[in-house]
């Protein structure tokens, strides 16, 4: 098939691809989060190509473990989000730290789509988020039943997380874990993901077919995400009058290692000019809000903006901040949250190794330092404060970076030409 033009008005969706799409995740919006944001950007992105797109989903709970009332009591419920049909079913909502309620959590709501999602029209092909694991079981299932093909979608090394943190100690439970994701991929039609150091892992390490593995990367919708001027509001909101802004926004979790960003600021804290701003939430917040608390550290301002507010909230920074661990799965990642920053033209520091750093490094999008350092995480803030045209210059580069290479629409349609060079019967 001739290679459509991605970056002008001649790409035309590819005759050959299944037309009605079911988006088969536990997560989705209303909850905030990446794989939230993620799947409704890839959901409206396919409807815009002309694909039928429908989403099969748990009643909203995440990150708190608390249904909205709204939902709450159901065993299904039904509505349209940003013109997007979404089905629902029952699920047992938690979001605290005992992990056996959390395994509950995940099995509750595989165990009420088997009766439920089979009631819908039945698609051309189901798209099935991995997370959490047992979401796969609904793509065996609709293979089965509805003799449906499924793509297989990984946005997270799940299994070597939970090993190289040292979640799961179990070695016994690990290798079946693998083994029930081995099935999942190989039975799939096609498996896709973020990175391609991830294809790398499940070709050599799990031995999944190079032909079933695809590249569908985190990006940015740059029709939503975009420069702004300083808004008046959040500075307002946040307290940031005259001071430089960093700003990291996202999921608070274990294997970001935030306490990076704390140790830094304790660093700088002579610097009356400089604040970090953090916003999100997760399971590490509180713990990062008593360690700041702890310190005396007046520096760093915990706060909350919804994701509808991405763009605003970038227009009082000079920079975002992103953290990993130092650990091997880290390397292989590229975080979602390195992107709405460059959509909005701001620079990103960057504390980890791998494809993230290399991206910011070669395209000169920002600055890059050691894992889990916080003297150098202090020093690029110092630096990029102290150097408004350095920053400035960081920040158009990402920008037009982004809009080149990671910009929704245009990652959607070359994962769509690759899908369509083997399309199943």
């Amino acid at each position: 098939m001739k290679e459509n033009n991605i970056n002008n008005g001649e790409w035309k969706l590819p005759d050959n691809l299944p037309r009605r799409w079911l988006f088969v995740t536990q997560y989705y919006a209303p909850e905030a989060g990446a794989t939230q944001v993620r799947l409704g950007t890839l959901a409206q992105v396919l409807t815009e190509l002309g694909l039928e797109v429908e989403v099969f989903t748990a009643m909203p709970n995440y990150p708190t473990g608390v249904v909205p009332e709204e939902y709450r009591g159901k065993w299904t419920h039904k509505e349209v989000i940003k013109g997007i049909p979404v089905y629902r079913t029952w699920v047992y909502g938690y979001g605290g730290p005992s992990r056996i309620r959390r395994m509950i959590n995940f099995f509750s709501y595989t165990f009420s789509s088997m009766f439920n999602m089979f009631r819908l029209k039945r698609p051309d092909v189901l798209f099935v988020e991995s997370l959490p694991l047992p979401v796969g079981i609904l793509g065996i299932l609709g293979r089965i039943f509805w003799r449906r093909p499924y793509i297989y979608n990984i946005p997270d090394m799940q299994i070597e997380v939970a090993r190289e943190m040292g979640w799961v100690k179990n070695r016994l439970l690990l290798r079946i874990a693998a083994g029930v994701e081995n099935q999942f991929m190989k039975r799939s039609w096609r498996v896709s993901t973020v990175t391609k150091k991830f294809i790398e892992f499940y070709h050599e390490q799990r031995k999944i077919p190079k032909h079933k593995l695809t590249l569908l990367c985190n990006g940015a919708d740059t029709r939503f995400l975009k420069p702004m001027s300083p808004s008046e509001e959040l500075i307002n909101r946040f307290g940031v009058a005259g001071k430089t802004v960093f700003v990291y926004a996202g999921t608070h979790a274990r294997y970001h290692r935030l306490d990076t960003i704390i140790e830094a600021a304790e660093l700088i804290r002579d610097r009356d000019d400089i604040r970090i701003v953090m916003v999100g939430s997760g399971p590490e917040r509180q713990h990062i809000i008593d360690l700041a608390a702890e310190k005396g550290l007046e520096n760093v301002i915990f706060g909350q903006s919804p994701f509808e507010e991405t763009a605003l909230l970038m227009s009082i920074a000079t920079a975002a901040l992103v953290v990993l661990r130092d650990a091997p799965v880290s390397r292989r990642m590229r975080l979602a949250k390195t992107f709405p920053p460059m959509a909005c033209g701001k620079p990103v520091i960057f504390s980890g190794e791998g494809e993230s750093a290399d991206m910011i490094i070669e395209n000169e999008c920002g600055l890059v330092v050691g894992p889990e350092n916080a003297r150098q995480l202090a020093d690029a803030m110092v630096r990029l404060a102290d150097d408004e045209p350095y920053a400035k210059q960081f920040g158009s580069n990402a920008l037009n970076f982004l809009r080149a290479e990671l910009d929704w629409t245009g990652i959607v349609k070359r994962w769509l030409n690759e899908l369509a060079g083997q399309c199943p019967s």
